[in-house]
Order: structure tokens, then sequence, then C-alpha cells
């Protein structure tokens, strides 16, 4: 099955303006060589989907888990046959994950 995204779902998701104090936040981190983000993260208002490649030897699976941790209304999409790279170790199921988070409703997607 093929899909498309358009440029403003994807803007809509990833850059909602009324959160540009955490984008300005992360910048200031990376620049300050402090990418310890964890304090901010139980901010986040928005539908989140964890993809967990449970292989991954650059993120351990555990260190990814704990986002749950922090983001209860988060959905965890375990990959467990991928590393870091789950777009090239499962890109079938990255698309239709990455779809199916996409097409949900903002409402629908925040799950307590």
């Amino acid at each position: 099955a093929r899909f498309s995204l358009s440029r403003e779902q994807i803007r809509r998701r990833l850059l909602p303006v009324k959160y540009w104090h955490h984008y300005v936040q992360c910048v200031d981190s990376i620049f300050s060589k402090h990418h310890d983000m964890r304090t901010t993260i139980p901010d986040i208002e928005v539908p989140v989907t964890v993809f967990v490649g449970s292989k991954s030897r650059v993120y351990p699976p555990e260190g990814q888990l704990y986002f749950k941790k922090l983001l209860p209304h988060a959905e965890v999409v375990p990959f467990d046959n991928s590393g870091h790279a789950l777009t090239v170790d499962q890109p079938l199921k990255f698309a239709k994950e990455l779809k199916r988070f996409l097409d949900k409703p903002a409402d629908e997607a925040m799950v307590s």
C-alpha cells in the first residue's frame, strides 16, 4: 500500500507554533553541549509515539522506553528486528506506523 504525507500534515505534527519555547531550549542545548532534556519531556502536550529499535546499540531499548515513564500518554511501537535505523531495517513497518500516527486526530492520539 502506498501513502503520501502532505507538508502541512508533517508541519502541524512536528512544528506547532505554541511550542516554540521547547525548540529554543533544544537548540540552546545543542550549542551549549547540554543535551539532557529530560526535565522538559513531561511538559509535552502533543501526541507522542516512541518507535523502539529493540536491537539498537546506539540507544538501548531501556533508555527509549524511559520516555513512556515520563510521558504516560505516549504510545510505544516496538521494532523487534531493528537497531537504530528503523527506516532501513524495517522500512514497511516504519512507514505503516508513521502513517497510522499521523492519521490520528490529535485528541484521539492523547491517551492517558
